[in-house]
Order: C-alpha cells, then structure tokens, then sequence
C-alpha cells in the first residue's frame, strides 16, 4: 500500500499543484475580483445627545455623506448596493478640532468576502453653536373651500406660541410655523388638531431633525359664520363753498358680503350708510373709509368677506346760470299810498344774472320770479331810487344789484273810478308801469 502511494510521488504532486492552478485559473476567469465605488453614503450619527448636554448644537459643515471603494468578487459585487455600506460618527469621539472619525464596514453578510480600498479614514467635520430657544406664533392657514354662503372665522390655535430649540443657524433661518387646517366643505364649528409645520425664509420646510419643538400637536378652533350682501349707500354732509353743489357721487365698492352669526347679521340690516363731509369744498373730494366703520360696534361677530375699504369720489361743481332781459315794465309796483302815483323811470341793469342749483334753477323764468318795488315808505313826491326784489328768487342768487330809479307825483283821484288802477300818466308809455 505504502509503495502504491509514493509511487511516482512527485508526478503525482505536481498534476495536485496543476489541478490547483488550473482551478484558480478558472475561478479567476469566471468570477474576477472587481472594485465598485459608492457615492453618497449617509453618515449615522450617535451620541448626539453627548454635546446638547452641553448645550451646544452642532451644525455638519463636511462629511454628512462620503464615498467608498469596495473590492469584491464581481458575483459579490453585483449583489452589493450602497444601503450595505454602514457609516457612523460617533459624537463622543469628537477631537479638539471639531471633527468625528467615520467608522465604515460593510454589512454583516458581505464581510468576509468584501475589502474596503478606499473610504476608511474619512472624518465629519463640526461647528459648534450655542443652543438657543426662540418663541414663534402658530399662523393657521386652510385648504379647501367651505360649503357656499359661510366662510370661516377667527380661528384659535392652542397653544397659540410655540418653542423651537436649535442651533443659532437654524434659528435665524426659520421664518414662520404653520398649521394647515382643511376646511373643504363645512358650515359647522369644529375642533381639529394638527402637527405644525416649520417653514424657512424661502418657503422650504426646515428639516425637524435639526430643532426640537415645545410640542409636537396643535389644536385649533374653527368657528364657521354665516355670509350676507349688503349695500353702501353714500350721503354728504355740510355745505360746499359758496356757489357749489356736488356734481356726481362715485365709491366702490357698492356691495360687500359681510359674515358673521346669524342674529347680528339679521341687526345689520340691508345697507351700509357712509357719510363725507364736504364743508366749504369746491373741486375733488377723495376718501378710503374703513367699511367696518359703518356698522355699530357693538357687533362684535361681524366681519367682512372680500373689501375693507371703500373708496369714495365727490366732484363739485358750479351753480348754474340764467340771464334774463328786465324791462321797466316787467316790475310790479307795490305798496304806493293811494295819494301818490308812481312810474318807473329807468333800471341800473337790463339783465338779470341767476345763479344757483340746477335743480331749483332749471325751468325757471322772469315771470316766475316775479320781480317788484315796494313804495311803502315812500312819502314825498319826486324821483327816488329803489331796489327790486325777486319774490320766488328761493335758494337762488341774484348776481346783480338791482335797482330802479321811481317818479312819485301827487296827483288829484277826485274824476278817476275808486278802483281802476291808474297804469300810466296821460296815457302811458311802452315799459313803464303806474299804479296808485
């Protein structure tokens, strides 16, 4: 048996020792060994809490991903993706410059057959700020449209404030906290509650990894009103300048919808009343009146849907103007003692100038303005100077000074009828009148 083994001993370990190569050879030829390189691995972070203790945020300057080269042989490395390359910075493990060695391995089920070439002495590197708290109101926002004919109220979140604790950085980037309350389809009060969401100055969602929160669920009350439309009515108050009325009105809105609980919208009414004084004006009248303004404050659930302002427009203009021919003959003569005749002689003006509103000064006339002398006081013969008064002249301005220039003559009515006005002496004359 023994000579059966050492026969031919060295053939024998030599067709081993090529039976051995030649299997490496194939091995090497079917399944190579390869390097794949792995971008963007995240890094694990422990031991946080080690450097909050101390009251410090730390803020990753480098090193939150890395890449790695792995080397493996290709059935391994077809099998392999980067969620088996495990990296972890261990906080506790912090130099004095701020910097945490990265710990890289590969999973469990690859270990022994995978080497990593490249990647194993990486290191993230820190800022350390101070912790810092900072206090922000909860600004509710809605999604979604309630049923029509009700919008929604004042809504109140509780806790109205929260508390955000972070780094300085992270602080100073937070531009609001907002919870969003849907909304859609309601006309009931109701009660919701939300997780708050916090936004930065760009309007991207700061991560909540990087803060803590005083609290991680808000509730807000929702209370839904009921909607009316009213009308604006505008007046005006006071006089304009002298010889000015108010041309046109225009404001807008002329309608607004106003919400509110039902019993006060009933109080409301159907009209919004604003008032402009327009005392001593004579061109443009602009104002913005708070539309709130125009319902008593005492309902305290109204508010308004669209509009808060109403922008009101008052143009003023000039009185009208009439002219009118005056003849001595158009002017009655009144109040002449039965002693006396009188005629008018002569006028200090032969038109008449009208001014005034041009609702009180349209279809107006000579005769209807009726214009007379009054001769009561007059006791002596000869010519006197009197005015003329317009006995319907109303709110209109006569423009002129008019005066009429009267001959008064004592004359005997013993031969005359006791009552025929005497209309003239010896006759009379064209656009003169006489009475006694």
């Amino acid at each position: 048996m023994k000579e059966k083994v050492t026969h031919n001993f060295g053939l024998k370990l030599l067709s081993v020792g090529l039976a051995a190569l030649l299997w490496l050879v194939v091995i090497n030829s079917q399944d190579p060994v390869e390097t794949v390189t792995f971008e963007d691995i995240p890094v694990t972070i422990i031991n946080e809490a080690s450097l909050v203790a101390k009251d410090k945020i730390p803020e990753i300057v480098e090193g939150d991903t890395i890449s790695v080269v792995v080397e493996a042989r290709r059935t391994i490395c077809e099998k392999l993706t980067k969620d088996d390359i495990i990296a972890v910075a261990d906080f506790e493990k912090i130099s004095v410059t701020d910097a945490v060695p990265i710990d890289v391995s590969v999973n469990s089920a690859y270990a022994r057959d995978v080497e990593i070439v490249r990647g194993l002495n990486q290191v993230m590197k820190l800022r350390l700020e101070d912790s810092i708290t900072k206090d922000f109101r909860v600004k509710i926002s809605t999604t979604g449209q309630t049923k029509e004919g009700y919008v929604i109220g004042d809504m109140v979140a509780s806790p109205n404030m929260i508390s955000i604790t972070g780094s300085s950085t992270q602080i100073s980037k937070i531009k609001e906290v907002v919870l969003m309350v849907d909304v859609d389809g309601i006309f009931r009060g109701s009660v919701s509650t939300g997780v708050p969401v916090i936004y930065d100055m760009n309007g991207d969602v700061v991560n909540s990894s990087k803060v803590s929160i005083s609290t991680s669920e808000v509730q807000v009350t929702v209370p839904v009103l009921k909607t009316k439309t009213v009308r604006i009515i505008v007046t005006t108050t006071g006089e304009p300048a002298v010889g000015y009325e108010v041309g046109s009105i225009s404001y807008q809105p002329d309608m607004v919808t106003v919400a509110g609980t039902l019993s006060e919208l009933v109080l409301l009414g159907s009209t919004l009343k604003a008032q402009c004084d327009i005392t001593d004006q004579s061109g443009v009248v602009e104002e913005n009146i708070d539309i709130a303004s125009l319902w008593n404050e005492s309902l305290e659930s109204l508010r308004l849907v669209d509009e808060d302002k109403l922008a009101v427009t008052i143009t003023m203009k000039p009185y009208e103007e009439k002219v009118f021919e005056i003849t001595p003959g158009a002017v009655e003569l009144r109040g002449l003692s039965d002693e006396f005749l009188g005629k008018i002689l002569s006028l200090s003006v032969s038109q008449v100038h009208i001014t005034g509103k041009e609702a009180s000064i349209q279809g107006i006339n000579l005769q209807k303005l009726a214009p007379y002398i009054d001769l009561s006081n007059i006791t002596t013969e000869g010519v006197h100077l009197v005015p003329v008064y317009l006995e319907n002249l109303g709110d209109l301005i006569l423009d002129d000074i008019l005066q009429a220039n009267v001959h008064v003559e004592l004359r005997p009515r013993q031969n005359e009828e006791p009552d025929a006005p005497v209309t003239s002496f010896e006759g009379g004359e064209a656009g003169t009148a006489e009475t006694e």
